[in-house]
């Protein structure tokens, strides 16, 4: 191609040339002087086109080679998105899959959940809570992506919160007496919490159904994220294809 736009410059060239060797002789042909004007500027239109159709292609070969890098820095996109989104369900699948081989819910919410159990439930919560939080501030994902996670860290949190009230009147250690307090006070505590774990027991249904509402979502969203990189990858092989053509039609 550069070879053609140099060869265009060169014929152009050489057409001005000519212009300019035949025009003198245009002029003292006494019989020509009144189409003196016409000729020269159809020999200058023809030089203009003959140094133009080179550039043309030169332009059209570099717009395809701007859509193929385009292309190949969403096709690397849709590969990350695809990787993470699988990545993060994953996380929340396996977290959600094991609670229910421990079957601390449904038909079996009436059995008593061991504070130890809520204990390791809660850090196991808190580590998939803060991989998403992390992936939502490494990554600037579209609004309807973000707002997934964000639903689904927020349902994370509560789950963890709940948990924590579990276990937290056996975890607290109330009566370590380096905390100082009286009898009084250490039994006044004891209720408030056990009061907090009963409330969180009964609340521990409805939020694991949430989390397991959220991860749905956050994998819809990431099937409609990566559907929307897809059709955006197929407009730029269309039009790649449309241009490669023409350029082909155009240098028959």
């Amino acid at each position: 191609m550069r070879s053609d736009f140099e060869f265009g410059l060169l014929m152009g060239f050489l057409a001005g040339m000519a212009t300019a060797l035949i025009f003198p002789l245009v002029t003292q042909a006494s019989w020509l002087k009144d189409w003196q004007t016409l000729a020269t500027g159809g020999i200058a239109i023809f030089a203009a086109f003959i140094t133009v159709q080179p550039a043309r292609r030169q332009l059209k070969l570099m717009a395809v080679q701007s859509s193929i890098m385009a292309r190949d820095s969403l096709a690397a996109r849709l590969r990350e998105t695809k990787t993470r989104g699988a990545t993060l369900v994953l996380e929340v699948n396996k977290l959600l899959d094991d609670w229910r081989r421990a079957a601390p819910f449904g038909d079996h919410l009436e059995r008593k959940i061991e504070p130890e159990w809520a204990f390791d439930a809660e850090k196991a919560v808190t580590r998939v809570r803060d991989l998403i939080r992390s992936d939502r501030l490494a990554k600037n994902d579209p609004a309807h992506l973000d707002e997934s996670k964000v639903a689904l860290q927020k349902c994370l949190s509560a789950l963890s919160k709940c948990l924590r009230d579990i276990h937290f009147p056996d975890s607290a250690d109330l009566a370590d007496p380096a905390r100082g307090h009286s009898d009084q006070e250490r039994s006044e505590l004891q209720a408030e919490l056990d009061s907090a774990a009963e409330i969180a027991l009964n609340l521990l249904g409805t939020r694991y159904s949430d989390v397991d509402n959220a991860r749905i979502a956050l994998r819809q969203a990431y099937a409609a994220r990566v559907a929307d990189l897809r059709r955006r990858l197929r407009a730029i092989d269309d039009l790649i294809d449309e241009r490669s053509m023409g350029d082909r039609e155009g240098g028959r």
